[in-house]
């Protein structure tokens, strides 16, 4: 292992935010030539649509799904399993993780799969613009003074860590960096702060990577959290080179990224599961992923949808589909009469394996303990808006 691992990740960053990905509006020279010197993985997915889910598989190694403690998002006791944080203490390395303040509040809790809590460096910067998950009466524009400052406060707390020392570095930057005012509108910002570590650490020490993507109005869905589509849990990752291989075109999973980083491995996968929620959650959704199929489960409807990856990469067609209604037409139309797919007999063959896998996984709570976690979290809410009696 080299003494310095930088894990640099930047959250909601969908493939189709960088160049190396497809993108043809940002210019990301630092990213693109690590991406050239590196790993690329052209196929690697996300364990959960939503950022604690995604970030405790990411650092545990294990799906949502294996968590026996979670059944519905709420505070989770630390280190359920060992995860990189444990692994990197073991092995003589100070950690460290930067991210912005807000996480504490609305992540931490959520996660704690951070080793030695007390063995770790936490660094809380002010540097998220905002989330994208409120909505605001001013409209945001951007501001090259707020820009600065968020610079400043990330290169300064970079120049804080003695890199003399192995150290293991998690940097989680916010859905949109302060200085910016939409998400994929700072892929340049985050391109100038790779190449900062570039030159603190070296390329040899960078894996960049995220929690997961968002929708950006695929399917008139501007979000992310509530799906399993492809703009959502299908991530980048580059890495430093492993093994003389310069692109991965098979399935990985960012479960298996505690491999990657402290032994370079690479792990390939049959298929790979993303979720939304815990099992115990009335609108959880399931994916199953092959190299060519992908499943989905609805809870809350117990509707199923399969989409031909290979065919149509947008999942416009649910194979499942019999017809829909059209609003042009005032009536309802049949997908065969009107929509050209020549491989349903596949299609439908591999379907039996699909679902097999999700039973398999699947399990369900009382209906009763699901409506408690319903009345809690509304609760929860409404708290916030009592006044404390003395």
């Amino acid at each position: 292992m080299n003494n310095i691992i930088f894990l640099l990740t930047k959250d909601c960053m969908a493939c189709e935010s960088l160049p190396v990905y497809g993108n043809k509006y940002w210019n990301t020279p630092n990213i693109d030539e690590l991406a050239a010197k590196g790993t690329v993985f052209y196929k690697h997915y996300t364990a959960g649509a939503s950022t604690a889910m995604a970030l405790s598989a990411m650092l545990s190694g294990h799906y949502p799904y294996e968590f026996k403690n979670r059944k519905i998002y709420i505070k989770v006791e630390p280190s359920e399993y060992p995860s990189v944080f444990d692994d990197m203490q073991k092995k003589g390395y100070e950690c460290h993780l930067i991210w912005d303040a807000f996480w504490m509040e609305t992540a931490w809790k959520f996660i704690r799969e951070f080793g030695d809590e007390r063995k770790t460096t936490i660094h809380n910067l002010s540097i998220a613009q905002h989330t994208g998950h409120n909505t605001r009466e001013n409209h945001i524009t951007r501001n090259n003074e707020f820009l600065e400052k968020t610079y400043k406060q990330i290169y300064e707390t970079l120049e804080s860590i003695d890199l003399g020392k192995k150290q293991f570095i998690w940097m989680h930057l916010p859905h949109i960096l302060k200085g910016r005012k939409s998400w994929m509108d700072d892929m340049d910002v985050f391109d100038n702060i790779v190449g900062y570590v570039r030159r603190l650490v070296g390329d040899d020490n960078i894996f960049i990577s995220t929690d997961h993507g968002h929708m950006n109005m695929h399917k008139g869905i501007a979000g992310y959290g509530f799906h399993v589509y492809e703009p959502i849990v299908h991530i980048p990752l580059i890495t430093p080179r492993i093994d003389g291989i310069s692109e991965v075109n098979d399935l990985t999973c960012n479960i298996d990224l505690p491999k990657l980083l402290t032994e370079r491995k690479i792990i390939k996968r049959k298929y790979a599961i993303a979720e939304t929620t815990y099992y115990a959650q009335p609108k959880r959704k399931l994916a199953v992923i092959t190299e060519r199929f992908k499943y989905i489960y609805n809870k809350s409807d117990k509707s199923e949808e399969l989409y031909d990856l290979k065919w149509d990469p947008e999942e416009n067609y649910n194979i499942l589909k019999y017809d829909y209604y059209d609003k042009d037409r005032k009536k309802r139309i049949v997908y065969e009469e009107l929509y050209f797919y020549p491989y349903k007999d596949e299609a439908l063959k591999e379907l039996p394996r699909l679902r097999q896998i999700k039973n398999e996984i699947w399990r369900d709570a009382p209906k009763w303990y699901e409506w408690y976690g319903i009345v809690r979290k509304k609760l929860a809410f409404l708290k916030k808006f009592i006044p404390n009696r003395i």
